[in-house]
């Protein structure tokens, strides 16, 4: 998705918010933790990778952490990819610095839309039994999630917990991993992937 649909789409969250009932109470504090998740699918990885003419399947591990106070949030995952192509095996890490908005849509769900800076990374790939690196990487991602929050059914004095979320999620992520070395050696080979994910979270309010 290119920044513009990105834009519009945070354009029409802010034109069809409403307030929340965490937000109506003055439950403004969120801890949020994500993950990739199959949901009702065969699989949390979407994407695919195409090793010459050949299209593989990819899988990918995330773990994400988000603060946000009122509208905005912030936060960090990390991604990683797997792609076995028989003789090519790549294996792809990534960290990712984040931002979000959150937009109440009835008294009890939110819509979060946010994007995401690739920060440092690492990439290997294995042929022919050598293994070559890349730390020159680049990237960005986006990503929306629908949150539902549920009242706690009783309180517990010392921790100030109003309501926890159970968080769905679409995530896109563009990868770009080049100057691959092993020893001396360096490989004319650029490594460019997009991944997509379903999400499953949940989160914490205060």
């Amino acid at each position: 998705m290119s920044l513009k649909w990105i834009c519009c789409l945070v354009v029409l969250g802010v034109m069809l918010s409403t307030t929340s009932r965490a937000q109506e109470d003055k439950s403004y504090l969120r801890i949020r933790l994500t993950q990739a998740s199959a949901l009702l699918a065969e699989k949390a990885e979407k994407g695919k990778y195409l090793e010459g003419t050949t299209e593989v399947d990819m899988s990918t591990v995330i773990g994400g952490l988000m603060l946000s106070y009122g509208t905005y949030g912030v936060g960090q995952s990390t991604l990683n990819t797997s792609i076995d192509a028989g003789t090519v095996q790549h294996t792809l890490t990534s960290k990712w610095q984040e931002g979000a908005f959150i937009f109440g849509v009835t008294r009890t769900t939110t819509l979060t839309l946010g994007g995401g800076l690739l920060s440092e990374g690492k990439g290997t790939v294995t042929y022919s039994g050598t293994e070559y690196t890349s730390t020159s990487v680049s990237g960005n991602s986006w990503f929306a999630l629908f949150g539902l929050e549920y009242v706690l059914p009783l309180t517990i004095d010392f921790i100030p917990l109003e309501y926890v979320e159970v968080l769905v999620g679409y995530r896109e992520n563009w990868l770009k991993y080049g100057g691959y070395q092993s020893g001396s050696t360096t490989l004319d080979t650029t490594v460019k992937v997009k991944s997509v994910q379903t999400l499953l979270g949940f989160g914490a309010v205060f």
